[in-house]
């Protein structure tokens, strides 16, 4: 299993564990840039029977999920990555309306 120790150097703030078993991981995992994948791949190398999924965002909008699993006995990892909302255009989209208070209903 994927251990606590193993994000001894990764901000609280930084770190965000979905749902996490005896053979699995869902996390968020900030980066400034791009998501650490040798950080991942290695989780692979040292617990091979885990699967690991991490969802990630960067400030520029950048945005993807990482799937990876070494249970076949090779490391299989799969990727997505879309264009999502920067920084500030999500402060934009989602500010509050005139009256202070965010309107989810126009």
């Amino acid at each position: 299993m994927l251990m606590n120790t193993e994000f001894r150097d990764v901000p609280d703030w930084a770190l965000e564990i979905l749902t996490r078993g005896p053979e699995g991981v869902m996390l968020r995992l900030w980066s400034r840039w791009e998501p650490d994948l040798k950080l991942l791949e290695s989780f692979l190398q040292k617990y091979p029977s885990c699967w690991i999924k991490n969802l990630w965002k960067v400030e520029d909008g950048s945005a993807g999920v990482w799937i990876g699993s070494a249970r076949s006995g090779t490391a299989e990892i799969q990727q997505l990555m879309w264009e999502d909302m920067c920084l500030e255009e999500m402060s934009h989209r989602f500010r509050e309306d005139e009256g202070g208070v965010a309107d989810d209903k126009k």
